[in-house]
């Protein structure tokens, strides 16, 4: 009695529509002080990276279900403004934690690795923002510098992530509370050893493919 054919696994989602929105997000996100627009392109980088970093169909379902909760939930008055960004804040970090662990399981580096590693990075830095967004909604004037007054500055905020988490501080947006000053270093640390461990990994993965079979052992 023969054994019955076992049916191919499916691919696992790309990181090709994560890493567009997250691009709209880096180019639209600063340079825009429309809050309902930045709410959508950080909607779309939530929901596409719950679909590409989790491990089975029900997941993702219920993780994009979660994300468009949470970003309903930032609509709905100042207290409930409050709790969404706390929400986001949380749900962006673990995203950005199944992201990170779907790439680092990846067993051979492809243009669609590469392109889950640049998108771990910008979503580092999109997490970070929110954080600041929610320490300057909780203490008013945590950041100098910030041009934008509308949902805390976020256009300003995401802005300055990006330049905190690639250590080019330029100076334009000082981080003033002591909440702030500790997490925009933090973020800085993050950022660098974030770049040397995935950089490392994805090396040794492309070395150990391209290796003979008899020198593995």
């Amino acid at each position: 009695m023969s054994d019955a054919p076992t049916a191919p696994s499916k691919p696992r989602p790309g990181y090709t529509m994560l890493l567009v929105f997250l691009f709209l997000l880096v180019v639209a996100g600063p340079a825009s002080t429309n809050h309902t627009l930045r709410t959508v392109l950080v909607l779309g980088v939530l929901t596409n990276a719950t679909w590409a970093g989790a491990e089975s169909r029900l997941v993702r379902t219920v993780g994009v279900a979660s994300a468009l909760l949470i970003s309903g939930l930032f609509f709905t008055g100042s207290g409930g403004e409050r709790v969404g960004l706390i929400l986001r804040v949380g749900y962006a970090f673990f995203v950005n934690v199944a992201v990170l662990r779907s790439v680092l399981h990846r067993r051979r580096v492809t243009a669609d690795t590469v392109c889950g590693a640049l998108a771990c990075f910008l979503m580092l830095a999109m997490s970070w923002s929110l954080m600041f967004g929610l320490i300057e909604h909780l203490e008013p004037g945590s950041f100098s510098g910030l041009r934008s007054e509308e949902a805390g500055g976020m256009a300003d905020l995401h802005y300055f992530s990006l330049v905190t988490i690639t250590t080019l501080g330029y100076g334009d947006i000082t981080p003033v509370s002591i909440w702030a000053r500790n997490l925009a270093a933090a973020e800085a640390l993050v950022g660098q050893f974030f770049l040397v461990v995935l950089v490392a990994r994805l090396v040794a993965l492309q070395i150990m493919h391209q290796r003979p079979a008899d020198d593995v052992d």
